[in-house]
């Protein structure tokens, strides 16, 4: 998991996003099927999170990945 973990901060730098450790991890932890799903989750996290105008809470990890 450690590798997924450094994947989705890497990839939320690159869409100039500043995560929380828990939040990578939360991601990392669910996201198992490839870098695309990441990036996937990623993108909704950034719109919902931007929509709210809110730090990125777990909540919105859920809805981004779909559960």
């Amino acid at each position: 998991m450690k590798q997924e973990f450094a994947i989705v901060q890497k990839k939320a730098r690159l869409r100039g996003m500043k995560i929380p450790d828990d939040v990578a991890e939360y991601i990392a932890g669910k996201v198992k099927a490839n870098i695309r799903e990441i990036e996937g989750a990623l993108t909704t996290l950034y719109a919902l999170v931007g929509t709210a105008s809110r730090k990125s809470p777990r909540n919105f990890v859920r809805i981004a990945l779909g559960r």
